[in-house]
């Protein structure tokens, strides 16, 4: 199946929030309204000569995607025939996301949901009141999604014991590791069972270093990812804030802070050692290039990440050069594997009953979820049988 669209990030995009400030009035249940979920398809519901109501979704995507207005219409084609709204995909590359997000949620720019994320500026967009608090909404009108997500999983979304975001549903469980181009580890005869610890890779870095001068052995993910928290992740719960964190296993699920942790320290030292020894991209603290894109430039072997199951093959399609994974722990479920990417309801939303109704409707339309995902049939993908 061929992709040209958006990002594997769209998986991940159903959310929504509902609040009386954003500029829509919440229905009464006592006055007999009925709940988005009720009313989808139910033309009888609203006026006949209604105007369907523009949804702008804002999110960030790594690959190409020009078609996007295409792929909206083909949604609105759906979304106006059950809740009489239309789609306007708003996709942007995520090194101007969040300036983007900045200026929209400070201006009266229009903007129904996007994309939000503590690595990408959540917690000052709560600070400032710029996304709607669903606490006690989402049971009452966005029903399909909480049952598909499940009550348990949006708790660990919850920011001081509010939620501002519905995660997607994916898997949860994630293992630690490297992702490595297969062409080298082939070339030097990379024995990758023989790399059972993160120390282990300085020996595999130190091979590519001697012999590719032109690669950096080691990049990250993003600029929002660091090697060290792929490390910790492995030991730790980072809580999304990555600053007080729980140790995997402890039962009492005792908050500690990092920074005062011996696994802290040893990884501090090991990954200053690999900078030293040249195996780190020397400008990796201020580089705005993706480890996706360094490695489709021949300039990157290797970066760390929180994997799953055929992950390797998700970013070989996505950086275009095959790659293989190694796993360093065990599998684990933590917070911010739930909770590191949702969709919220922005400050700005006009309209946030039928923006509601878009976002649950998601859930459960899988045709509208595959335009989604997938993009258009013959034009973006071809089935397989």
């Amino acid at each position: 199946m061929k992709k040209k669209l958006l990002t594997r990030l769209l998986c991940m995009v159903m959310a929504a929030g509902l609040l009386g400030g954003c500029g829509s009035k919440v229905a009464d249940p006592d006055q007999g309204e009925k709940t988005p979920s009720e009313n989808q398809g139910e033309e009888a519901s609203e006026p006949a000569d209604e105007e369907p109501y523009e949804v702008v979704m804002a999110y960030f995507a790594m690959g190409n995607y020009a078609d996007a207005e295409a792929v909206s219409q083909e949604m609105s084609k759906i979304t106006k025939e059950k809740i009489n709204v239309t789609v306007k995909l708003m996709p942007m590359d995520v090194v101007s996301f969040v300036e983007q997000m900045t200026l929209m949620l400070s201006g009266d720019e229009k903007l129904d949901t996007l994309l939000i994320s503590q690595n990408f500026n959540m917690s000052s967009q709560v600070a400032q009141g710029q996304l709607v608090d669903i606490t006690e909404l989402v049971e009452t009108y966005c029903p399909d999604a909480v049952e598909v997500i499940g009550a348990e999983n949006l708790e660990g979304c919850k920011v001081n014991g509010v939620l501002y975001g519905l995660p997607p549903t994916k898997e949860y469980g994630v293992e630690y590791g490297a992702v490595m181009r297969k062409d080298l580890v082939e070339k030097y005869n990379i024995d990758l069972d023989s790399i059972k610890t993160w120390e282990d890779l300085g020996d595999v870095f130190a091979v590519i270093k001697e012999n590719e001068p032109e690669v950096y052995p080691l990049v990250s993910f993003d600029s929002a990812t660091s090697i060290g928290e792929m490390i910790l992740g492995s030991d730790y719960d980072l809580l999304q804030d990555k600053m007080g964190v729980v140790k995997l296993g402890d039962q009492n699920k005792t908050v500690v802070n990092l920074f005062e942790t011996p696994e802290y320290e040893e990884t501090l030292r090991l990954v200053r050692e690999w900078y030293q020894n040249g195996y780190v991209y020397q400008d990796i603290t201020t580089t705005q290039e993706t480890g996706s894109s360094l490695m489709a430039a021949g300039k990157a072997f290797a970066w760390l990440a929180n994997m799953k199951p055929g992950y390797a093959e998700q970013e070989s399609k996505n950086s275009g050069v095959e790659l293989v994974q190694v796993n360093l722990s065990e599998p684990v479920a933590c917070t911010q594997d739930v909770a590191a990417l949702q969709m919220g309801i922005a400050r700005n939303c006009q309209n946030v009953e039928k923006t509601l109704a878009f976002l649950n409707l998601l859930y459960t339309d899988a045709d509208l979820m595959n335009l989604l995902t997938n993009g258009i049939e013959g034009q973006h993908y071809v089935l397989n049988d």
